[in-house]
């Protein structure tokens, strides 16, 4: 897709990740002020075909970052099944 190769080129991009609901896709990019935000749309954003939308969000302040998830239990081992079948 045009669009995935774009973003992977660009140094701003910190992540990219494809989502459901109203949008395809969520970025998060990092920039100097609403100048250089201005300019990823007007070179980037803006340019690419099939870009109809972008909705923006800044951040206030970081809550919490950097958070681990959990390693997933084991699964349960197999269990063999014995006794009869009904015939």
């Amino acid at each position: 897709m045009q669009f995935e190769r774009a973003v992977t080129e660009r140094d701003e991009v910190f992540d990219c990740l494809a989502v459901t609901g109203d949008a395809d896709f969520l970025l998060r990019i990092y920039v100097t002020g609403m100048a250089g935000y201005d300019r990823f749309l007007e070179d980037f954003r803006f340019t690419l075909p099939g870009v109809s939308t972008v909705r923006t969000s800044f951040v206030l302040r970081e809550v919490k970052a950097g958070g681990v998830l959990a390693p997933a239990p084991p699964a349960a081992p197999a269990r063999e099944l014995t006794g009869r079948r009904a015939q």
